[in-house]
């Protein structure tokens, strides 16, 4: 989507989308999603996967493939693999008051992932969920939206 292509290097704002330390890095997403069977309908599976380029130039090694389940409203556990290894992702959000809430991410990787690879994963998803909630914050409720194609 519009909103997370632009690659980490330009910051959770996405106002500032078009400088060019954002277009250093750009993502492009593709994405599968369904319900599990009926017996798991509280639960969402989504296939993704990531296509990296740094300065326009798709690099292939930097893919990453994720499988998602969301478990209920508040729990999101994520696998992907890169060339790097293999690891998880477990994302929980507890409502604390009306319109605050409270998000932990944890990863776990395979021990010879080095630590600072995780730790810029974890910033980048960081970064995302940043441009996310300046969505979310900014939600407002139309009786009859207009809707683009894609959302019919």
């Amino acid at each position: 989507s519009a909103l997370h292509q632009p690659g980490v290097t330009g910051g959770g704002n996405v106002n500032f989308a078009e400088t060019w330390l954002s277009k250093l890095l750009s993502h492009k997403w593709t994405a599968t999603w369904k319900s599990k069977d009926e017996s798991l309908s509280h639960i969402g599976h989504m296939t993704l996967h990531l296509a990296n380029s740094v300065l326009g130039f798709k690099l292939q090694f930097l893919d990453v493939h994720l499988n998602s389940d969301q478990i209920g409203p508040s729990v999101v556990i994520l696998r992907f693999k890169t060339i790097f290894g293999r690891g998880a992702w477990l994302q929980t959000v507890v409502p604390e008051e009306p319109l605050n809430q409270r998000m932990t991410n944890y990863i776990f990787a395979d021990w010879w992932i080095p630590t600072f690879i995780a730790a810029i994963m974890l910033k980048g998803m960081g970064i995302q969920i940043d441009r996310d909630m300046n969505v979310w914050s900014h939600k407002t409720y139309l009786s009859k939206p207009l809707l683009v194609k894609e959302d019919r």
